[in-house]
């Protein structure tokens, strides 16, 4: 049988109250870093791709074409990524006719919203009229109606976040 000394007795508490510190310590790290990283289910980033609306063309526009020659834009900051996903679910807030829904449609406007830890949302959006109160569109590939403005607001957050034109 050991005996123990103070001093063996002295050593133990002091590590054992420095392991304490180190475990509190960690802890608020961890909290902390939680604040500043975006959650898994949090938008980190966006594309948004769009034709302008004056452009008219002979064929239907389809998603192939509109990556080639629409304007696109990459937002890298989470933050605008995430006011983008708010933009289109407060458009998304109006009755849903079901004799509206459309799966096809002549495509101007693409936003894919990336995040860190789940699937990709990809939201494409039909062309603008100026007689129309929504904008038929797919939301990963669901038929939706959108807000006719959605698109207006959202390429004012694209430009006034100073996001460069990619191609």
């Amino acid at each position: 049988m050991a005996v123990s000394t103070n001093h063996e007795r002295l050593t133990m508490k002091n590590l054992a109250v420095t392991l304490v510190a180190i475990g509190a310590l960690t802890n608020s790290h961890i909290a902390s870093a939680g604040n500043t990283l975006p959650a898994a289910d949090a938008p980190v980033s966006a594309d948004v791709v769009y034709i302008a609306g004056i452009v008219s063309f002979v064929t239907q526009v389809t998603e192939p074409l509109l990556q080639k020659i629409g304007c696109t834009y990459a937002v890298d900051d989470a933050a605008t990524a995430a006011q983008l996903l708010e933009l289109l679910n407060a458009a998304r807030e109006i009755p849903q006719n079901t004799a509206d829904l459309r799966q096809t449609f002549d495509i101007r406007n693409k936003v894919t919203i990336h995040f860190r830890d789940k699937k990709d949302q990809s939201v494409v959006i039909g062309a603008r009229f100026s007689n129309g109160t929504y904008m038929t569109a797919t939301w990963n590939g669901q038929p939706v109606l959108l807000r006719n403005d959605v698109m207006e607001k959202i390429k004012g957050v694209v430009q006034r976040g100073g996001y460069a034109q990619r191609n």
